[in-house]
């Protein structure tokens, strides 16, 4: 399947796709032993990509030298790649939208007990109780604005500088700060928090409870670490919520969902988006709602929420930004409610 974007786009979408998958691995030699096959499918991806790039443009173009990772992540999944993947890796293809396990009332008491309270607060709220699903978030909120916790030694990736910090209950967050107060446009702890919220919002349950926080004369955002779940590999296009991040993205405008900034969770087939300071920007863009519409699709829950929040309700869940960008998100969402009510018409 062949999809016509613009020529400078393409560019960007093969330059992200090379770097990203080189950044995990794909591309590049390991500690582990390689095998011919792996090899052989290696070679294959790449030539796949060559085929969609080359169907409807000039064969002999070649790739800008930009860097891909800050172009970020969102272009792996334009329509042409994410099909060459499927292509070279069809196992990928059996999980489907229907492999996510069913939760449990048992399993979500499990999660409580444990003090997975965000885990347990989104089973919850999937089996259709909300109000211990807000109860326990409450509770989360109130752990997280406490000053007890003690700073942890924890290997924590990324561009700027992070703090590890374990709460009482089991509870543990990461604080990502900046040393300055200069505007970066890869990481605004407002933006953070208005992805949280957003995703509060919609009911789409990839971001992690995430507030504001001063600790030791900086200012910065803390967000509730995931247990369990591992940064995403190729494992993230055979995740359930996988189209699910495609439509949120397009709507942040986040640009810099590099590898790093996904966890996948084996246990349920689930992607969770952390590190969400670089949405909310304005005029950064992630995909145009004619692609995104078709990753809308196969959410019909996301759909249905969709056409069903107010105009209202996104401007006070986005609050913490300013009016353009809020704007800016409010036409994105009508920009999908318009082509899905249009695609419904006989």
């Amino acid at each position: 399947m062949l999809f016509k974007v613009s020529h400078d786009r393409k560019f960007v979408a093969i330059s992200a796709l090379l770097g990203a998958l080189a950044s995990v691995g794909l591309f590049a030699s390991c500690a582990k032993q390689q095998n011919p096959t792996q090899d052989l499918r290696k070679q294959r991806l790449r030539d796949q990509i060559a085929l969609h790039w080359r169907s409807d443009e000039d064969p002999n173009a070649h790739f800008p030298p930009w860097n891909p990772l800050a172009l970020g992540y969102c272009a792996l999944a334009h329509h042409a790649v994410h099909e060459a993947l499927q292509e070279t890796y069809p196992e990928l293809r059996s999980s489907g939208q229907n492999t996510e396990p069913r939760p449990s009332l048992q399993r979500a008491h499990e999660l409580a007990n444990s003090g997975k309270l965000q885990e347990a607060a989104w089973t919850f709220e999937e089996l259709g109780d909300t109000r211990t699903g807000l109860h326990l978030r409450n509770r989360l909120f109130e752990i997280l604005n406490s000053d007890l916790y003690t700073l942890q030694d924890h290997h924590l990736g990324g561009s700027f500088p992070k703090k590890f910090l374990a709460f009482t209950g089991h509870i543990k967050a990461v604080y990502k700060y900046l040393l300055t107060e200069a505007v970066n446009p890869f990481h605004d702890r407002n933006s953070e928090i208005a992805a949280y919220r957003l995703d509060q919002l919609l009911r789409t349950r990839l971001v992690p409870m995430t507030i504001k926080k001063n600790l030791d004369g900086t200012r910065g955002s803390l967000s509730y670490f995931i247990e369990g779940a591992e940064q995403a590999d190729l494992d993230v296009v055979r995740a359930k919520t996988f189209s699910t991040l495609k439509v949120f993205d397009y709507i942040t405008g986040n640009r810099d969902r590099t590898p790093t900034n996904i966890l996948f969770s084996e246990s349920n087939l689930r992607v969770y988006a952390i590190d969400n300071g670089a949405g909310f920007h304005l005029n950064s863009e992630c995909g145009t709602a004619e692609d995104i519409v078709e990753y809308l699709r196969e959410d019909p829950r996301l759909m249905a929420r969709l056409m069903e929040v107010t105009d209202a309700s996104i401007r006070r869940s986005l609050r913490t930004l300013t009016r353009d960008v809020i704007e800016q998100a409010v036409g994105r969402i009508r920009l999908l409610r318009g082509r899905l009510q249009a695609s419904l018409l006989p």
